[in-house]
């Protein structure tokens, strides 16, 4: 009976030691102030993205219109052109349904902004794969054209574009992982903050 009191007692201090641990304060103030900041940069994204479609849309249309005659190169740069297009448009439609979402509560902003950041981890990932999927189709080319494959309406040589474009295709690859890392970050100090909400 003795031994039970004094596993009794020892759960009882431990429960006490417990209940009277240090719980960080919330900064509400702050998750509020990272939510404004996300919403402005979403905007710029947005309108960054809504100008780019006109551009890429011109800068084909003045190669195209300058060749002698369709070759496979053009028909490659259409498609990528609706890929990148296709691509734009899935973006803006992702960070526009969240940009008036619900976020009237520290909880539901709190949510909010775990949801924002899942969706900027799935951004960059397929950011990610279409700048390495173009590249790729590049590079195909150029290995099409160093085997003897009349690829482009004028002669030229391919491999120094690929070439030119790699370093820029690491980058944004190093880019992507170090921003994924991040938002994995903000959502695991989101997820405690929400915790410690809801209890």
């Amino acid at each position: 009976m003795d031994e039970r009191n004094r596993d009794d007692a020892e759960w009882a201090e431990l429960g006490a030691l417990w209940r009277s641990r240090e719980v960080p304060a919330i900064d509400l103030a702050a998750v509020e102030r990272e939510a404004a900041a996300y919403t402005r940069r979403m905007r710029a994204m947005i309108a960054m993205e809504v100008l780019s479609v006109p551009v890429a849309i011109g800068v084909t249309v003045k190669h195209l219109i300058t060749q002698p005659r369709m070759s496979a190169f053009e028909w490659t740069l259409i498609v990528l052109l609706f890929v990148l297009l296709g691509y734009t448009g899935w973006g803006i439609w992702m960070r526009h349904r969240l940009r008036g979402a619900d976020a009237s509560g520290p909880q539901a902003l709190v949510e909010l902004q775990i949801r924002r950041a899942h969706n900027a981890k799935r951004y960059w990932r397929v950011s990610s794969v279409v700048t390495v999927a173009m590249w790729l189709a590049l590079a195909a080319l150029a290995a099409a054209e160093a085997a003897g494959w009349q690829i482009t309406a004028r002669a030229g040589n391919l491999w120094l574009s690929v070439a030119a474009v790699f370093p820029l295709v690491l980058g944004s690859l190093w880019f992507e992982r170090w921003r994924v890392r991040r938002l994995d970050a903000d959502i695991r100090r989101l997820d405690e903050i929400l915790q410690q909400l809801r209890t």
